[in-house]
């Protein structure tokens, strides 16, 4: 599954045998920078019996970065703090330069699975060094997945592909098929499966969904699949009616990271309360409803040929390019301020069309989109004309 070259193994096993000497035997505190009371609402007790497998107790610093980590061995506890736990970053940063790893498996299990490594050598319980536990634990983890990422703002019709991906319908008959083998499974009860299925219908049932088959372990499938979802996504939006209307928002996007600014109001007249009204600050595609008709339509006007792009085991400069641009074209789509959208749609034809930021910006790349659209002289004075009057606008 991975494999580590030998001169390789060895650094790593230095590092490994270096980090062992960085534990320290401490209690964790935590200093509280700001220690005043919160009354949050408590929605639930976690008692001993709720917790699954040992706790792996960490520190963090005001923005929100771990920066210390510990375990318990018999009465002591040992930690990786400050420059211990940096040396911990620093060897899964070498880790991760190694391609199969970096394939297969997340930084994160990384970092979790060294420090595990770690606090087993010390408790005495692992004889083996870091990169045959390594790969045990990719043999164990890695496996072939198929992951849906849901998208929100997006109805399908019926299947279609894009690329190495596929775009289908969240249908009834997919929640009941989960729901079914759920219950056969017997890990849940009926109560809690119907509570959380009908969650997960009213989020998604009737929307549609990014496919794709990843081989990796669970948190770099998760990256693996996100990030292509979001490259699909975004081709999409850049052939969707927004990229061609600049006062309309396309704000597609995979489920929980998609962006609709809503204004609210209250009105209050003479100190009573006189109404509520909310909208949105501009024209929005709202649910973007893609019958297969219109899709093949897309299809064939161009969403194929970028997306034949985004399969590619490697990538020319020039078909990351033309790749890049259409991501930076289809940003544009999301934003409802004019000067945005410019500014987005600029980037991406500079990005295409010029070679570095030293040769001139307007006047070349208006006469290289006026070369590569059209023969006719008259249109190519037009649109060197339109792009330097749409550069004043920006």
């Amino acid at each position: 599954m991975i494999e580590f070259h030998r001169d390789e193994a060895r650094n790593i096993e230095i590092k490994a045998t270096t980090l062992l000497t960085k534990f320290r035997r401490g209690t964790l505190t935590r200093k509280e920078d700001n220690n005043f009371p919160v009354d949050r609402f408590v929605s639930a007790h976690i008692t001993d019996k709720d917790i699954i497998g040992e706790i792996v107790p960490s520190l963090s610093d005001q923005y929100g970065r771990t920066v210390a980590k510990f375990f318990n061995a018999g009465s002591q506890t040992w930690g990786l703090v400050e420059s211990g736990y940096d040396d911990l970053r620093s060897l899964v940063a070498l880790l991760s330069k190694n391609a199969l790893v970096r394939k297969f498996l997340s930084d994160s299990l990384l970092e979790n699975e060294v420090f595990f490594w770690c606090r087993a050598r010390i408790r005495d319980a692992e004889k083996v060094g870091l990169t045959d536990y390594l790969k045990k634990r990719a043999s164990e983890t890695v496996k072939q997945q198929c992951a849906w990422v849901p998208v929100a703002l997006l109805d399908v019709e019926q299947e279609f592909e894009v690329g190495h991906a596929a775009v289908r319908p969240l249908t009834p008959q997919i929640f009941d098929e989960m729901h079914r083998f759920t219950l056969e499974e017997g890990n849940i009860n009926a109560d809690d499966a119907k509570a959380l299925y009908d969650k997960l219908r009213k989020q998604m049932q009737g929307g549609a969904a990014v496919v794709i088959d990843v081989c990796a372990e669970r948190g770099r499938a998760f990256e693996l699949a996100f990030e292509a979802a979001e490259v699909v996504v975004g081709l999409l939006r850049a052939f969707s009616p927004a990229a061609f209307d600049p006062e309309l928002v396309c704000a597609c996007a995979p489920l929980g990271t998609e962006h609709q600014p809503v204004a609210k109001m209250l009105f209050i007249q003479g100190g009573k309360f006189d109404g509520y009204k909310n909208a949105p600050p501009g024209r929005s595609l709202g649910r973007w409803r893609l019958d297969a008709e219109w899709a093949t339509e897309l299809k064939n006007n161009g969403l194929d040929d970028v997306a034949k792009l985004v399969g590619l085991n490697r990538r020319t400069q020039f078909q990351q390019a033309i790749l890049d641009s259409h991501l930076l074209y289809s940003r544009s789509t999301m934003k409802s301020d004019l000067s945005d959208r410019i500014v987005y749609i600029l980037t991406a034809l500079e990005s295409l069309f010029l070679k570095d930021g030293s040769e001139p910006i307007q006047q070349n790349l208006a006469e290289r989109l006026a070369v590569s659209t059209t023969d006719n002289a008259n249109e190519r004075m037009d649109i060197i004309r339109n792009t330097k009057a749409v550069y004043k606008l920006r």
